[in-house]
C-alpha cells in the first residue's frame, strides 16, 4: 500500500516540476549479516583460551622455524653463498621474535590478571596514597598526633569544626 502512495506522490511531484517520473525506485541494500560472535561469558575463560591457542601457534611456528633453520644452515654450508647465509640470519632473527613474542604473552596474561584499581595494572614498585587534608589549626593537629603517638586512641579524635569555632 505504501508503495502505491509513494509512487503517486512521485508522479504528482514530477508533473508539478514539469519532470519525467522516476523510472526506478531506489532500494536501500539489506543488511547481511555474518557469522555473529559468542557472548563472552566468562572473560577470565576467554582470556585463557585466547593465550592458550597464542601460545599453541607460537609454539607451532617456532619448531617450523627451528626444522626450516636446520635445513638452511645446512645448504648454506654447502653452498658457501653470503645470500644463503643472510637468509639464515633473517630466520633467526624471526625465531628469536617469537620467543620474544610468546614471553611477551604470558607477561600480558600475568598483567591482566593483576588489573585491579579501575581497571589499572598494578605493578611492581606501585603503592597507593590515601590524601587526608586536615582543617584545623597547628595546635589541634599537633594534640591529635600526641594522642596517636600516646596510644591513648588508634585513630585520633580531630576536633569538630563546630568545637574550634
Amino acid at each position: 500500500m505504501t508503495d502505491k502512495i509513494e509512487a503517486e506522490r512521485a508522479n504528482s511531484i514530477s508533473e508539478i516540476l514539469e519532470i519525467d517520473p522516476p523510472v526506478e525506485k531506489f532500494l536501500i541494500p539489506e543488511v547481511v549479516t555474518g557469522e555473529v560472535l559468542p557472548e563472552v561469558k566468562d572473560p577470565e575463560k576467554q582470556i585463557k583460551s585466547d593465550h592458550e591457542d597464542t601460545r599453541d601457534k607460537l609454539l607451532d611456528l617456532y619448531s617450523q622455524g627451528s626444522s626450516a633453520l636446520d635445513t638452511l644452515i645446512r645448504v648454506a654450508e654447502d653452498s658457501e653463498s653470503p645470500r644463503a647465509f643472510e637468509v639464515v640470519s633473517q630466520l633467526l632473527r624471526n625465531l628469536a621474535d617469537i620467543s620474544e613474542k610468546l614471553l611477551d604473552s604470558h607477561q600480558k596474561v600475568a598483567d591482566v590478571k593483576r588489573t585491579q584499581n579501575y581497571g589499572q595494572p598494578v605493578t611492581a614498585g606501585t603503592s597507593i596514597h590515601n590524601q587526608i587534608l586536615f582543617t584545623g589549626t597547628t595546635d589541634e593537629l599537633q594534640e591529635a598526633l600526641e594522642k596517636m603517638t600516646n596510644g591513648t586512641n588508634s585513630r585520633a579524635e580531630l576536633p569538630s569544626q563546630s568545637e574550634s569555632t
